[in-house]
């Protein structure tokens, strides 16, 4: 998760592991397994996470906006697999995730690309 000296880094530019919390991270709260994904989305109103753990469905997971609103973040149970996801930027602009693994990364059939993640299951 986004931590209040993290986001105290990123105002300043001086955030030199970023990449350590944005995007997708497999892991745990509070005992239970799932992903934390954090995405930075200036101008953004709201972001909404989409992927085929949620059935593809806009409204399904809203992300939450934190310190100055650009930056967006959420965790979400999700059992063991290899799952494919895009952000839903003001319930219109379909992105990609600039911070996701590459290796997970597939084409969306429209020209763009999933984002991907492994949970749980060895590579």
């Amino acid at each position: 998760m986004l931590t209040d000296f993290d986001l105290h880094l990123f105002q300043e530019g001086n955030h030199y592991q970023s990449y350590e919390k944005l995007g997708a991270h497999p892991g745990a709260t509070l005992g239970v397994a799932g992903v934390h994904f954090a995405v930075w989305a200036p101008n953004a109103k709201s972001v909404h996470l989409v992927g085929d753990f949620n059935g593809w469905r806009a409204g399904a997971c809203e992300l939450w906006p934190v310190g100055p609103p650009t930056k967006f973040q959420r965790f979400v149970e999700i059992p063991d697999g290899v799952y494919h996801y895009k952000y839903l930027v003001n319930s219109c602009v379909s992105l990609e995730d600039p911070d996701a693994d590459p290796k997970y990364r597939e084409p969306d059939g429209k020209g763009g690309f999933y984002s991907g993640f492994r949970i749980g299951i060895d590579p």
